[in-house]
């Protein structure tokens, strides 16, 4: 069992995808950070880590941190206790900070307790999430309801709805972080408002991108204008948009404790593919001492 790493986007990508490529939608993560690192060079403002543990050259795990963020962990099947080890070592003896862990529940929670047991690091379940795709918008009413591209004009009122929607989903986030990914999303014509009577109403983006897909996110609706559909109405007719461009379907994640948007997203047309947990650890990181 052994750890390869790559200092090259481009090559761990050539490397990486034909694994990753086996399960395209649940892995739009990965999938998609790489994109970003190869597309767009100025997207992440350290060096990432990335790398694959791989027995006798067969791929048993992925593993990718694009610093300050977590580690993401893509396995294509409940990986052996020997590739859990080889991960845990791989962070011990390179001094990785792990602040936490996105992936697979199984693989994370028995990850996360091997981690416990080396560091005496706690750890607690940050979100429960349903990973889903669509393959074709079902019928919706989007009333007198339109979709509009974000300009420049629109930066500080997206950071300011960004930065709630991280609040509000329980993501670590700053109002300058906030701010960055929003100029980006702007830049790249990422982000778009539903409007309704000239009033913007609702925000959502489209994420990463993969081979044949890509994925929406940044679904936030302010509380005077919740309950009324319009988030529902801004990721149908995004959806539909990027299928229309080629896309041959869109994913997303959800919070498995929000039932509404489970709900309504399956009223769309999205249906669910898989499962992630996301963990965080408490307190400091001793390796990095």
């Amino acid at each position: 069992m052994t750890v390869m790493t790559f200092n090259s986007p481009i090559e761990f990508e050539r490397r990486v995808e034909p694994f990753l490529i086996k399960s395209e939608a649940l892995h739009n993560l990965p999938l998609g950070i790489l994109q970003r690192l190869v597309q767009q060079q100025d997207y992440y403002d350290q060096e990432p880590v990335l790398g694959y543990i791989h027995e006798r050259g067969d791929i048993q795990a992925v593993v990718i941190r694009t610093s300050p963020h977590m580690w993401v962990i893509a396995t294509n099947h409940t990986p052996s206790d020997s590739v859990l080890e080889e991960m845990v070592r791989f962070f011990a003896d390179n001094h990785h900070d792990v602040p936490g862990l996105i992936g697979a529940p199984e693989t994370i929670t028995r990850l996360a307790d091997r981690w416990r047991e080396l560091t005496g690091r706690p750890y607690h379940i940050a979100m429960q999430q349903k990973v889903y795709q669509l393959d074709a918008v079902g019928p919706y009413n989007r009333g007198n309801g339109f979709l509009k591209l974000a300009e420049a004009e629109d930066l500080a009122l997206a950071t300011r709805w960004l930065y709630a929607f991280g609040l509000e989903a329980g993501i670590d986030i700053t109002e300058e972080y906030a701010q960055k990914v929003t100029e980006q999303n702007i830049k790249h014509k990422k982000l778009y408002f539903w409007v309704v009577d000239g009033q913007v109403v609702s925000m959502v983006g489209q994420a990463r991108s993969t081979r044949n897909g890509t994925t929406i996110n940044s679904v936030y609706t302010p509380d005077k204008w919740k309950r009324r559909g319009y988030a529902t109405c801004a990721v149908a007719s995004l959806s539909e948009k990027l299928l229309g461009e080629g896309y041959q379907f869109c994913s997303l994640y959800t919070d498995l404790s929000n039932s509404t948007s489970n709900n309504i997203y399956q009223k769309i047309g999205y249906y669910p593919i898989g499962d992630s947990l996301v963990v965080r650890f408490n307190g400091e990181d001793n390796t990095n001492t």
